[in-house]
């Protein structure tokens, strides 16, 4: 920060009277030398010739200060907008600001470094889930959705996003859009309840189920005991009894998958599963949704 020329002429003069106090203390200085040195710094009006000398440097020295600042200012303005690529940058940017139109192709370009739309319009940014990790030195692996509940993006729609990463990412760095169909968890069991819910109580159960689902965070991870739990919090439940719980990616085929609890019995090692597209959704192949798997009884 500048300094004021009064800050710095107060530096400056006492650099003065120090420097000049020592010459005239110096053992070879002759008494007459001594006395006139003494008396050029004793001179404290601000007309004295070396301190009108002190107030011209001053002025020049703050003078180039601000200068600095004013630049300073300016390059960390700049750097403040660019484009630092770490992984929440980049989730920012996906997020909050890639855009596309089957229709109209959105070019974004880096303006001053940083990423810019000709035209922003926030209709258009179709991404709903992201994450962003770095699997190696050199790579970086992007997992993607859109919409809620989240779907996979089309092929033109992840080509866009290709190129828009590698539009404003790291050059040498490889960007991977992971872009995959939804996991699926299958769920068998029976649920006790309560008679007088008997007309509610699977939609009721089922909607808990799937808004457990949707609250995962995205490529975040299930719990076997989170399913019991949410089972058991609907209003009108008695009791859970779980048979079978198994999750499968989205390129694998049912009934293939990994199982959690098996015939009633919990998987060691398998208390949850780590989704792999990201976000995981009821089994959908017939016969295996959970109208069919779940077992009402009433008491």
């Amino acid at each position: 920060m500048a300094r004021t020329i009064a800050t710095i002429q107060a530096a400056l003069i006492a650099d003065v009277i120090a420097n000049f106090t020592t010459l005239a203390n110096d053992p070879n200085t002759s008494p007459t030398e001594k006395t006139e040195l003494l008396n050029f710094v004793a001179n404290t009006s601000k007309r004295a010739i070396w301190r009108q000398w002190t107030f011209s440097t001053a002025a020049a020295i703050a003078l180039s200060e601000q200068k600095i600042d004013v630049l300073q200012a300016q390059i960390e303005a700049v750097a403040a907008k660019a484009a630092p690529a770490t992984p929440n940058w980049i989730q920012d940017k996906v997020l909050n600001y890639f855009q596309y139109d089957p229709n109209v192709p959105q070019v974004v370009k880096l303006v001053d470094f940083v990423p810019k739309y000709p035209i922003e319009d926030a209709s258009l940014r179709i991404i709903t889930r992201c994450s962003v990790i770095t699997a190696s030195s050199f790579v970086v692996n992007v997992k993607v959705a859109k919409q809620n509940p989240p779907v996979q993006l089309s092929a033109s729609e992840k080509s866009s996003l290709e190129t828009f990463l590698n539009t404003i990412g790291i050059a040498g760095v490889q960007y991977l859009v992971v872009n995959l169909p939804s996991d699926k968890i299958y769920i068998e069991g029976t649920i006790k309840a309560f008679g007088s819910y008997s007309a509610v109580i699977e939609t009721n159960v089922i909607a808990a189920i799937n808004n457990y689902l949707a609250s995962i965070p995205f490529n975040g991870i299930l719990k076997v005991i989170d399913i019991e739990k949410t089972i058991r919090n609907v209003e009108g439940v008695d009791d859970v009894i779980l048979k079978n719980v198994r999750a499968r990616g989205g390129g694998i085929t049912f009934p293939s998958g990994t199982s959690l609890i098996n015939n009633y019995a919990l998987v060691p090692g398998q208390s949850f599963y780590e989704t792999v597209s990201g976000y995981i959704v009821e089994e959908n192949t017939a016969g295996n949704a959970f109208t069919n798997t779940l077992t009402f009884s009433f008491i």
